[in-house]
């Protein structure tokens, strides 16, 4: 959500004809990745020995590594498409909260409204969780029925990381579009 205040450098040096959008968004893509690895790989060097954790580390850190990207992505699209840092800031509960409500963690899916239902498939937290809680509970007892509350399959396991991957990389390049219109339409 801080990108916008780093609009206004990236829209002078645009109409500067120094970089366009896609290039911009793949340096910072590729800025961004190594960071957030490392401070995934931090917290579940502490977390997960900490809380005895049972699951794959690797499976760990990967299904928080795409939740994470994700986030990220959702959060650098809403900051393309407002004005300001502040609007930014203010639309951060709108983006994260109901991220929470449609993980189906603590309300079943079948509880919110068939119109509503359809939000699910865009918040990078439910597929997130459901890779994290069949990394954690798919081999001990009694996990397997916390995965059929939660609507979790072992066989649908690639559909939740491709769906991650996909939101991350969906969100960025409409984020990567909405950014060029902007621009454009700054110096036209």
């Amino acid at each position: 959500l801080t990108f916008a205040s780093e609009r206004p450098v990236f829209i002078r040096e645009y109409a500067s004809n120094m970089y366009g959008t896609i290039p911009y968004f793949l340096s910072k893509t590729i800025i961004e990745l190594p960071l957030v690895a490392a401070q995934i790989l931090v917290q579940w060097l502490v977390a997960y020995w900490m809380m005895g954790m049972q699951g794959n580390f690797a499976l760990h850190f990967v299904g928080t590594f795409l939740i994470a990207v994700a986030a990220a992505s959702t959060a650098l699209l809403a900051a393309c498409l407002v004005k300001d840092a502040k609007q930014a800031m203010e639309a951060a509960p709108g983006l994260f909260v109901p991220q929470i409500l449609f993980a189906g963690f603590f309300i079943k899916m079948s509880l919110i409204p068939v119109w509503m239902r359809w939000l699910q498939y865009i918040c990078s937290l439910k597929w997130g969780m459901n890779i994290l809680l069949h990394n954690e509970f798919s081999e001990i007892a009694g996990g397997t029925v916390l995965l059929e509350l939660n609507d979790i399959e072992e066989d649908n396991l690639w559909i939740y990381y491709a769906v991650l991957v996909g939101i991350a990389v969906g969100f960025r390049s409409l984020a990567a579009f909405a950014l060029s219109r902007k621009a454009k339409a700054f110096y036209n």
